[in-house]
């Protein structure tokens, strides 16, 4: 049985900016080290496919610049026409693969942007998803175990043991993101994971999962698996499908639903703090990036500048992101990095070039 890995890259990663750009989002940005998430994210699947089996959806002004950069097939990077959400991302992985694979193939749905430094592992926990959906009639979704009590990430009910099979559960439900409290009660029930967005299951279950719960994206997906001119097709019939999340298309009511807990270190790293979790820092607690750094009595800042080698210096400050590209700099608070989306919705709003 054959098995292809597909990356959605069509997000936009506003808490990034200015570093993150319409043309230049946060998946293709270098923000640990000289490799894009997305360069990360592709050679993790390697070791569990050919290239020639990894899928990376995304909108049509990136395929040029991906199609450059990652080293897959070019003709296995697939433009959107318009955006319409990850439900009709997964409708439109579903007919592609159904299309090079056929209805046993099994498939994985991945974000572009994660962060996982044990890729051995992560090879491993994904090869156990890959093991049960090639059995199994059931739609897996990946937890990761919380370590904190998030509050900016979903989080996956774990009931029983799923049949015999070892470290695989019923899973009872989804919770939206919590405010604190409760997210502290998830942590300590110890019966909730974190939901990673992560996805494997067979071509024909997901179908079927999509003609039940999305019967209109499973009909043009049908449409575009079986057409003979599928560049024409996908631009004529993808805009026609609803504008929805596959977590309210297909999870929330989905009863065939499996949870796998992961096995490896994981992140999201939703806007600029994250760094601090994977850059080391001085004897001050400063992270930077790229930038050539000078500070005197400053402590806990996240520096990064886009012109590698930028000379960024700090005196007294304490506590704040500063981040440098060729046309606009940052200076936030890090208690604040969630505002930097308002940041970008004011430029929006003035009609800048600078998005």
């Amino acid at each position: 049985m054959s098995f292809y890995a597909v990356i959605m890259a069509g997000g936009s990663g506003e808490r990034f900016w200015p570093a993150s750009r319409h043309s230049k989002p946060k998946q293709m940005l270098s923000l640990f080290d000289e490799k894009s998430l997305i360069e990360h994210t592709v050679e993790r699947q390697l070791k569990l496919c050919p290239a020639e089996q990894v899928l990376v959806i995304t909108s049509q002004k990136l395929v040029p610049t991906l199609r450059e950069l990652l080293p897959i097939p070019s003709e296995n990077i697939i433009g959107e026409p318009c955006r319409r959400d990850t439900a009709p991302a997964v409708g439109l992985a579903a007919a592609l693969v159904r299309k090079l694979g056929g209805d046993d193939a099994v498939m994985s749905m991945l974000p572009a942007d994660q962060i996982i430094h044990d890729e051995e592992k992560y090879a491993a926990t994904m090869q156990s998803l890959i093991n049960v959906a090639e059995q199994e009639d059931q739609l897996i979704t990946l937890g990761i175990k919380p370590t904190y009590p998030a509050t900016g990430f979903g989080y996956i009910h774990r009931g029983s043991n799923f049949k015999n099979y070892g470290n695989v559960y019923d899973c009872l439900g989804f919770q939206e993101k919590p405010h604190a409290e409760l997210a502290t009660k998830l942590l300590k029930s110890g019966q909730y994971f974190w939901n990673a967005g992560i996805f494997v299951w067979s071509v024909k279950t997901i179908f079927c999962a999509l003609e039940k719960s999305a019967p209109q994206i499973a009909e043009i997906a049908i449409k575009l698996s079986d057409s003979e001119n599928f560049v024409t097709d996908l631009s004529n019939l993808f805009p026609k499908m609803p504008k929805i999340s596959v977590d309210y298309a297909i999870m929330e009511k989905a009863q065939n639903i499996i949870v796998v807990p992961a096995d490896f270190d994981w992140d999201d790293a939703g806007s600029w703090p994250a760094l601090q979790n994977h850059l080391s820092a001085d004897e001050n607690g400063n992270v930077s990036q790229n930038a050539e750094t000078v500070t005197i009595d400053s402590n806990n800042n996240i520096i990064y500048s886009e012109v590698n080698g930028h000379t960024i210096a700090m005196v007294g400050i304490t506590d704040m992101i500063a981040v440098h590209t060729e046309d606009a700099t940052l200076i936030c608070p890090i208690d604040r990095a969630q505002e930097i989306k308002q940041i970008v919705q004011k430029l929006n709003e003035k009609g800048s070039t600078k998005l």
